[in-house]
């Protein structure tokens, strides 16, 4: 079993917005804080240092971001890769709908429809 940060939208540059929650998520567990997840903003790189950027692109490096052709595309290099049977998703997204809608995008495509 692998567990896999799942980002799913209907489009990439949505998917690639809504990803900031999870960098901004994990930039907290760097710092040490604990704070509730955070909406997503226009631009993450404003957000942090260099040297936090490294270790946060490090922790969500075992990804699926993007629309659901391009997490199908990701999903597939996965499987070939290392020929899981078992995935746990975590979803780290702040609209709760969009979230949702993140985990049944996953399901269509890991059910390859």
């Amino acid at each position: 079993m692998v567990c896999l940060n799942v980002i799913a939208a209907e489009s990439d540059e949505e998917a690639i917005h809504e990803k900031t929650t999870l960098e901004q998520f994990f930039l907290n567990v760097v710092r040490g804080t604990q704070t509730p997840l955070n909406p997503p903003i226009d631009n993450i790189e404003d957000y942090y240092k260099a040297s936090e950027k490294q270790i946060v692109d490090s922790m969500t490096s075992a990804s699926l971001i993007g629309s659901k052709e391009t997490v199908k595309r990701q999903f597939t290099s996965f499987q070939e890769q290392f020929d899981v049977d078992e995935i746990m998703a975590i979803t780290y997204i702040y609209d709760r709908e969009k979230q949702i809608r993140s985990f049944e995008i996953l399901k269509e495509v890991v059910n390859g429809k």
